[in-house]
């Protein structure tokens, strides 16, 4: 099993895979670089031999974001 964050800048750029670390069980953890802009993010994960599941649903075309207040 596997499991990665994909960011990038919201709505520019390419996407940027971080691939999250195995804590225990069906725990994960991704370490983001530090935000300066707003960004957009979605997660995949893969279970062995299940197809791949995306989080949001309908990523890559919808995806989470996160607005910097600064």
């Amino acid at each position: 099993s596997s499991v990665s964050v994909h960011i990038r800048r919201m709505g520019h750029g390419d996407w940027q895979t971080v691939p999250a670390a195995h804590l225990g069980r069906a725990v994960f953890e991704a370490k983001l670089p530090p935000a300066q802009d707003d960004f957009e993010y979605s997660i995949s994960a893969e279970y062995g031999n299940e197809s791949m599941r995306l989080w949001p649903p309908g990523a890559p075309l919808r995806n989470q974001t996160v607005v910097v207040q600064q």
